[in-house]
């Protein structure tokens, strides 16, 4: 259990440390809660596509950053990571978050890498969420 910048609690699974790409999309929500957008920025292309289930698509690295920026996380309370899992250029990550005085939303979020090393940037990002 961790807390980031904005005192959320976030919960991730034991495995996390031995994979490069794992720590990467562990950090990148970490990122995206404290809004951090040098960090998202050093990890995504320039013509990043985004499909957010439901809510519309985001295209480019500029207007993702933005939609991040203006994003309120701020009800945010707690974030538990249940699962990361990567292979080749692909990766998911999936859990649920608890919002104060909303209660929670699961969520999964699917991933496509430029390529399966280990500096890699994300170029593709598909998110479902939920409410539960």
């Amino acid at each position: 259990m961790e807390k980031s910048e904005m005192e959320v609690v976030i919960h991730t699974p034991q495995d996390c440390g031995n994979s490069p790409r794992k720590a990467i999309l562990l950090e990148l929500t970490k990122a995206c809660l404290n809004k951090d957008t040098l960090f998202i920025s050093k990890h995504i292309t320039e013509d990043i596509k985004v499909n957010l289930i439901g809510h519309g698509k985001i295209q480019g690295k500029e207007n993702l950053l933005a939609f991040i920026y203006q994003n309120n996380t701020y009800n945010i309370t707690e974030v538990t990571i249940e699962t990361i899992i990567t292979h080749g250029t692909a990766a998911a990550l999936n859990g649920y978050t608890l919002i104060r005085n909303k209660g929670g939303s699961a969520f999964s979020l699917i991933y496509t890498f430029t390529d399966s090393t280990k500096n890699v940037m994300i170029k593709e990002i598909t998110s479902y969420f939920t409410k539960v």
